[in-house]
């Protein structure tokens, strides 16, 4: 089954990301949700919420078998590759306390630097890399609509922080509790999305 209409794929698009942020939220509950505890465990969300996506973004294509198993398999390497350092990043920048002092005194000034804006790199790398696969693959992917994408990522911290704010939302509204609750997922997984449904076959 192809999904054709791109209002359908909006709808599907939009389902399963409010789903993936559930997923997430749900394990946080599950474990905890008071203090760092959240960050002190594998997330199984994180490759429960990948395959659904890339179910989902099966839908969207008509590919042979061999060229559908060579897209999914990139997918998921490029995917593992970005998510561990976006983790990495994340880590470097949120953690705080006396292992956060050490880290830094053990990191060179240019290693510092690195880790602290980095991830300003690797955020548009997600909607480039889906770009490059599609177009590898002959299906026409617009950098117009990779640049919309990618701003649309950056937006979702702030508009995140925005809704936990409105919702009075407990922890606060800061960029750590925008990931710890997941509210952020939903609108990253929209904005990647967004470059998916943007497409069309040679």
């Amino acid at each position: 089954m192809i999904i054709q209409s791109k209002f359908y794929r909006y709808i599907t698009l939009f389902i399963i990301a409010i789903l993936c942020g559930a997923i997430w939220r749900i394990e946080v509950e599950y474990h905890g949700w008071n203090g760092l505890n959240w960050i002190g465990y594998y997330h199984w969300a994180v490759p429960i919420s990948l395959i659904i996506f890339l179910f989902w973004a099966n839908l969207l294509f008509d590919f042979s078998l061999k060229k559908r198993l060579a897209i999914n398999a990139a997918a998921l390497l490029i995917s593992a590759f970005l998510l561990y350092w976006l983790s990495k990043f994340l880590v470097f920048l949120f953690n705080a306390g006396p292992s956060a002092m050490l880290m830094h005194f053990q990191m060179g000034e240019w290693t510092r630097l690195f880790y602290s804006y980095a991830i300003y790199i690797l955020i548009p790398l997600f909607p480039i890399s889906a770009a490059i696969i599609l177009r590898l693959a002959n299906v026409k992917c617009s950098w117009y609509y990779v640049a919309i994408s990618v701003i649309a990522m950056f937006l979702s911290i702030p508009l995140a922080c925005y809704i936990l704010d409105w919702t009075n939302h407990i922890g606060g509204a800061n960029y750590i509790h925008a990931i710890k609750s997941g509210v952020l997922i939903p609108f990253s997984l929209f904005s990647m999305g967004f470059v998916l449904i943007q497409t069309n076959k040679d």
